[in-house]
């Protein structure tokens, strides 16, 4: 599923280079989780943006379900890494102000539509994708809180909120 071979990924600043990731390969086979700790500053982050293709690394490769990822990767092999993955990083200012479902319906009704709509209780659809809402949230143990507007959540679900939102783009690989 995942095939990383040596990566590597340089920072520039001023005019020193400090290199973040020097050789880093491992394989995930389907269905497979890996963890990665370390200490705050030691590339963690990093290694998640370069497999989502949020920032450029400097060497090596990694493939993703066959497709294969390089330094020189064009913006059209970007998008289609960006489409294949989804990330969710320590944050959660990605909510719509709402209930906690409309947040993962605006995700799944994006699918249809190409973008983030709320879409009206009377179109079409709705009735599939708010039950689909439900599914995410009962995945992340959020289900008795639906109908609750997301700001009131608590920090953790906020956290599994977002989390629902990315599953229900039906990533390849989902980076947390």
């Amino acid at each position: 599923m995942l095939k990383v071979n040596n990566l590597v990924k340089d920072y520039v600043i001023d005019s020193d280079t400090v290199r973040v990731l020097k050789g880093v390969s491992f394989d995930i086979k389907e269905g497979e989780i890996l963890g990665i700790i370390g200490k705050s500053g030691g590339g963690k982050s990093t290694i998640l943006k370069v497999l989502r293709g949020m920032e450029p690394f400097s060497e090596g490769s990694f493939e993703l379900d066959g497709f294969s990822v390089r330094p020189d990767a064009t913006h059209d092999d970007i998008i289609k890494l960006q489409k294949m993955t989804a990330i969710h990083l320590q944050r959660n200012f990605g909510l719509w102000p709402g209930a906690a479902y409309e947040n993962v319906l605006r995700r799944l009704y994006a699918e249809k539509c190409g973008f983030e709509l709320l879409p009206g209780k009377d179109a079409p659809y709705y009735d599939e994708l708010y039950e689909k809402s439900l599914e995410y949230l009962k995945l992340v143990n959020l289900d008795k809180k639906a109908e609750h507007f997301s700001a009131v959540l608590s920090g953790g679900e906020k956290q599994r909120l977002l989390i629902a939102r990315q599953l229900a783009a039906h990533p390849h690989l989902l980076l947390l």
